[in-house]
């Protein structure tokens, strides 16, 4: 019997060095029928500063082979205790020589007593933050917009200023930190929305799932992956990089995300490398 705790311990103890400290990439392929190209868009979300546990250099080298068109940061790239934000700002300025980076805040980075000036350098290294606003994009002939909501579980999202001038017209992918965003949309033309936040409940249990998440209570349904909203609308929650509070990860490893976004010929010509 003992001889078994121990092996369970050492493999306990694996999963969670694996899961906290070496980071996977998540592929998707979504359907879009507009685009003629196909778009190679990053997600990264929730490294939270001091507390990842990865090595930055390692995440940065993974996505640069990725060859990515777009870049998206969903929120609480640093954690609210984070005293030394160069580091992250740094990560994301490197960031930004592969690709357009487009950033929205999450409940971390508005509560940080730095918001202010990580803002501004954000602006400085050349992201582009939307903070209840959108961007008009032209890929090979064919608008993308995106739009940004603040975050909407410190009551700063507004959705009305947000898709101000936004048409039903075009591809749009909604930039959220906080998944419950859905909760109150009705007619705004967001096909694709990318939040993060809820870390995939942090620890997950076999055959369960996440025990807790932000926002979403005890044995939460919503906390990872791709939700069917409607036959026009999806909804991806990104469990993300880092941990806020307890510093451990376990059966849900570090991730970022990596969409292939295309119509159905270009997906099926060009398969994802893994």
């Amino acid at each position: 019997m003992m001889i078994i705790l121990i092996c369970l311990c050492i493999l306990l103890m694996i999963i969670w060095y694996r899961d906290t400290r070496i980071v996977k990439r998540h592929d998707i392929k979504y359907h879009v029928s507009s685009l003629k190209r196909p778009l190679r868009l990053v997600q990264l979300t929730d490294l939270h500063g001091h507390m990842f546990k990865g090595k930055l250099d390692t995440l940065f080298n993974l996505i640069k082979n990725d060859t990515p068109d777009l870049i998206v940061l969903t929120g609480d790239m640093i954690d609210r205790h984070t005293t030394h934000i160069d580091e992250t700002v740094r990560l994301i300025q490197k960031l930004t020589t592969l690709a357009p980076v487009y950033a929205v805040l999450g409940n971390h980075e508005v509560g940080h007593p730095k918001q202010a000036v990580y803002l501004d350098q954000l602006i400085k290294i050349g992201v582009t933050t939307l903070i209840n606003s959108h961007v008009v994009l032209d890929w090979h002939d064919r608008p993308i917009q995106i739009v940004g909501v603040n975050d909407h579980s410190s009551e700063q999202a507004n959705l009305l200023e947000a898709f101000s001038g936004v048409t039903h017209a075009s591809f749009t992918i909604l930039l959220s930190h906080s998944p419950s965003i859905v909760d109150d949309l009705t007619t705004e033309p967001a096909q694709l929305i990318l939040c993060g936040h809820t870390h995939g409940g942090q620890i997950r249990l076999p055959l369960i799932g996440a025990i807790i998440s932000p926002g979403e209570g005890i044995f939460p349904k919503r906390t990872k992956g791709m939700f069917n909203l409607s036959s026009e609308r999806a909804l991806y929650i990104d469990s993300g990089l880092g941990m806020s509070r307890l510093p451990i990860r376990l059966f849900n490893q570090s991730q970022y995300a990596f969409f292939y976004l295309g119509d159905e010929r270009n997906c099926a010509e060009k398969p994802l490398i893994k």
